[in-house]
């Protein structure tokens, strides 16, 4: 740690700029990286947020979605759903400024339709529980759910 005490001294209310940040993000201090944004919000530079999703921290990121640019957004909520965090877009939906809708196809087209059944923001956005079935996905909704219900039933057979 005392290699990288200016990482620490920089956050101790002065300004970090994206090349510190980028420094500090190669050199293991992404959390850092993200709770220093938290506090000073107004993050816009993709590269920064592209380099500390890349580094898994995708859900620590989407916690503070809200410090964030909203041209952000759409990346991170991307990066989650890629990574199969479905079920955290599901939770804070409401916290991201993003398309709704292309969010709840992303979900279907990636296995993880259920997170958009289970959220009743998701499925009006897809245009209510009716218009889901006459969707040219419902086929991928169906498979998704059918896997689930058999992932249920085989946990419940070996408990």
């Amino acid at each position: 740690m005392e290699k990288y005490g200016w990482a620490v001294t920089l956050l101790q209310g002065k300004t970090l700029t994206g090349e510190t940040a980028i420094e500090m993000i190669k050199n293991g201090f992404g959390q850092q990286v993200i709770e220093h944004y938290s506090k000073f919000p107004g993050l816009d530079d993709q590269d920064i947020v592209r380099r500390l999703l890349g580094t898994g921290l995708a859900t620590s990121i989407a916690s503070y979605i809200e410090k964030f640019d909203q041209g952000l957004h759409k990346v991170i909520v991307n990066c989650l759903i890629d990574e199969g965090n479905g079920e955290f877009v599901r939770r804070n939906i409401n916290k991201a400024v993003v398309d709704r809708r292309l969010v709840a196809q992303r979900l279907i087209t990636t296995g993880q339709a259920h997170q958009v059944l289970d959220c009743p923001e998701l499925v009006e956005a897809l245009g209510g529980a009716s218009s889901i079935c006459r969707l040219p996905y419902k086929y991928s909704i169906a498979k998704s759910v059918l896997s689930l219900e058999t992932l249920t039933l085989s946990s419940k057979k070996i408990s």
